[in-house]
C-alpha cells in the first residue's frame, strides 16, 4: 500500500535502500567496518555520477517523508514502517564495529564528533543540506581523523591501525566486546586484551571492567590491570609529528568458578568503562578476548 499512495516511479522502488532508510525516520545506528568487499555485483553508478544519484533519490525519499508525516491519521495502517512522529529522540552516541579476524563486536560510547554537530531539521528534505553544514563544522583536521582512526582499526587484526578517541578520555567512556556466546567452558579463566600506547594504558588503570551475559546487568570484575611493554613499535602522532613509541600489551583476568564468576554461566561481554575525566587520549591498536584451557 505505501508504494501505491505515494505514487513512486518504477526507477524509484529500485532504491529500496534510500527510500526505506529515509521514510523509516528513525536516528540511524553507526556502523564502522574495514572496507572488505562483500561481493556479488557492482554498484549502479560509481564517483560523482553515483554520489549525485543518491542525491537525487535522497531529497525524493525526504519529499515523500514529510508527505507523510503531514497526513499522518489517514495512513499511519497502511504504512507500519514509517514512524511518523515529528520529533525523533536522538539516540545515545554508540560506534559500533564488527571484528575481522574472530566472530565479535565491538561497541563504543567514546564521542567521535564534536558537541556542535546539528542531528534534526524541520524538513526531511533539508538533510543533505544539514549534512554539507555538519561537514563544514567538522573542520579538515577533524574529518581527517574520523577517517584515519576509527573504532573498526581496533578489531582488524592489525598492529599498525588505531582507534584514537578526538579528545581526552570522558567521565562514562567505554569499549565493548560482545563475544556473540558464552566463553567456552574448557577456558579456565579469560583475558580481556588491550593493545595500546603508553597514554591509553594509563587510561585502563583508572578504568572499571564488567562483564555482562545479557549487556543489561553488568557486574564488576575488578581492575587490576597487567601491563608490559612489547617489542611492537608504532607511530603516535602530536603536536611536533609523528614519534615512535613501543606499544603495551595490557590484561585484565575473568576467572570462571572465582569470586568474581558469580552463580550463572559464563560471559558474553566484557568492557572497560571510565568514572573519571582522563588527561590522555584513547589509543587503541587492537582489543580482543584470549582464553586459558
Amino acid at each position: 500500500m505505501g508504494p501505491s499512495y505515494l505514487n513512486v516511479s518504477e526507477d524509484e522502488m529500485k532504491m529500496a535502500d534510500n527510500f526505506y532508510t529515509v521514510l523509516s525516520n528513525r536516528a540511524q545506528e553507526v556502523w564502522f567496518d574495514q572496507g572488505v568487499e562483500l561481493g556479488g555485483g557492482v554498484a549502479f553508478t560509481v564517483g560523482e555520477q553515483g554520489a549525485e544519484r543518491n542525491r537525487k533519490y535522497i531529497k525524493k525519499a525526504g519529499e515523500y517523508l514529510d508527505s507523510l508525516v503531514l497526513n499522518i491519521s489517514a495512513h499511519t495502517e497502511t504504512l507500519p514502517f514509517v514512524n511518523t512522529e515529528r520529533r525523533i529522540r536522538w539516540q545515545d552516541s554508540v560506534a559500533r564495529a564488527p571484528c575481522l579476524k574472530f566472530a565479535c563486536l565491538l561497541e563504543t560510547t567514546i564521542e567521535l564528533l564534536p558537541p556542535n554537530m546539528v542531528h534534526s531539521a524541520e524538513s526531511a528534505t533539508d538533510m543533505l543540506a544539514l549534512e554539507e553544514y555538519n561537514f563544514k563544522l567538522l573542520g579538515a583536521a577533524r574529518q581527517s581523523h574520523y577517517l584515519k582512526y576509527p573504532p573498526s582499526n581496533a578489531v582488524d587484526g592489525h598492529v599498525n591501525t588505531a582507534f584514537c578517541s578526538p579528545e581526552n578520555g570522558r567521565k562514562g567512556d567505554s569499549i565493548l566486546l560482545d563475544m556473540f556466546s558464552n566463553i567456552p567452558a574448557e577456558w579456565s579463566n579469560t583475558e580481556f586484551v588491550w593493545l595500546v600506547d603508553s597514554a591509553t594504558k594509563n587510561i585502563l588503570r583508572a578504568a572499571v571492567f564488567e562483564y555482562s551475559q545479557d549487556a543489561i546487568h553488568w557486574i564488576n570484575f575488578g581492575n587490576t590491570v597487567s601491563c608490559s611493554e612489547t617489542n611492537i613499535s608504532a607511530m603516535i602522532s602530536d603536536e611536533l609529528g609523528a614519534l615512535p613509541t613501543f606499544l603495551h600489551e595490557c590484561s585484565v583476568v575473568w576467572l570462571a568458578g572465582g569470586p568474581d564468576a558469580g552463580s550463572k554461566s559464563s560471559p558474553r561481554l566484557f568492557r572497560a568503562r571510565l568514572e573519571e575525566a582522563r588527561v590522555e587520549k584513547w589509543c587503541v591498536y587492537e582489543v580482543w578476548a584470549r582464553g586459558v584451557k
